[in-house]
């Protein structure tokens, strides 16, 4: 997002919390604030300062509380992670939809964010 997007997208969010203050009848909106985010993971733990994180599936996600709302940042697990192949196993047929096939059983190396990148870590250093 540029600059003048960025800000129209700010001056939108105050607009509406005056609103919402000028209406104290109105019920509030869902208190989370999702985040499919496209910017780098790391850039945005660092902005955050602290953070709760956790992963699910291919998802890597970011939390953080602002008072009661909560903001939630979710990154693919692979800009973040490295994904590992370490086998397969065999799902049986549940229907004609979901044939018998083989499942790659996969691991995640996710290093601890904000540390360096294996590749870029100096010789010695411990994760």
């Amino acid at each position: 997002m540029n600059p003048e997007e960025h800000s129209k997208v700010i001056q939108g969010f105050r607009d509406l919390i005056s609103w919402y203050e000028a209406h104290p009848d109105v019920p509030l909106p869902e208190l989370t604030i999702t985040n499919y985010a496209t910017s780098d993971c790391e850039a945005t733990a660092r902005a955050l300062g602290t953070f709760e994180k956790s992963y699910a599936d291919d998802l890597f996600t970011l939390k953080k509380m602002f008072g009661p709302i909560e903001a939630k940042f979710y990154f693919m697990r692979d800009q973040v992670c490295v994904r590992r192949v370490v086998g397969t196993r065999k799902v049986e047929a549940r229907t004609i939809t979901y044939p018998a096939r083989e499942e790659e059983i996969v691991e995640w190396d996710c290093q601890p964010i904000l540390q360096p990148k294996k590749e870029h870590a100096s010789e010695g250093t411990t994760d």
